[in-house]
């Protein structure tokens, strides 16, 4: 009896020695622990707007735009009779306007009280051939008054696309530059110098053969 318990005793002393050894080399063969780096969690943006979505772009601006400096479009009037080289009659409204150019005269075509004055012909059929069937614009100049004493409205007469036909006349040497009994008027300055160009030219009327007998 007492050698069976010295043989469980000794059995006992085997594992515990065994299990000491087993921890001993643990330890001195474990590798070392190394503590966790404590991570930087990034700044929480679920509660804040998505800008880049849900931002709607402005829509660009016309730096230029401004109605305020719009300039309207011209009233156009269609021009019903070409009378002469300063003279024509439009149609305003349901009247029938008869305007007098201001700041030219060209030789006289129709007028009962004179004869048929030289290169006349020729003035009248080229306002003719500019106006007769168009569309003018009118523009009134103060300096003159709103009629003349014939009831004959003052105004200066644009074409469609522009072009200063009162200018025109005198450019192409149909018309001459005529101040109404020294008053001046707006363009007064232009429309010498033009009729300078035109007689130096000696285009139109001033041609030395025109009126030659």
């Amino acid at each position: 009896m007492q050698v069976e318990e010295k043989k469980l005793w000794r059995l006992i002393f085997l594992i515990v020695g065994a299990i000491a050894i087993i921890w001993l080399l643990f330890w001195l063969f474990a590798p070392p622990v190394v503590a966790p780096v404590p991570v930087e969690k990034p700044h929480q943006t679920e509660n804040l707007p998505d800008i880049s979505s849900s931002a709607e772009p402005s829509p660009p601006q016309n730096q230029n735009q401004n109605t305020d400096q719009i300039s309207p479009l011209p009233e156009l009037y269609p021009v019903t009779q070409v009378v002469d080289g300063d003279t024509i009659k439009v149609k305003i409204g349901d009247k029938i306007e008869t305007i007098r150019l201001i700041g030219i005269d060209a030789p006289e075509s129709v007028d009962p009280r004179r004869p048929v004055q030289c290169f006349g012909q020729e003035a009248a059929a080229r306002a003719k051939e500019l106006l007769l069937g168009k569309k003018v614009s009118l523009r009134p100049d103060p300096t003159q008054g709103e009629k003349d004493k014939y009831g004959r409205l003052l105004r200066y007469v644009y074409l469609e696309d522009g072009t200063f036909f009162n200018l025109k006349m005198i450019e192409e040497g149909f018309a001459h530059e005529y101040t109404y009994k020294k008053n001046p008027y707006e363009e007064r300055e232009s429309f010498i110098a033009a009729s300078n160009r035109a007689k130096a030219a000696q285009i139109g009327l001033w041609s030395p053969q025109t009126c030659a007998k």
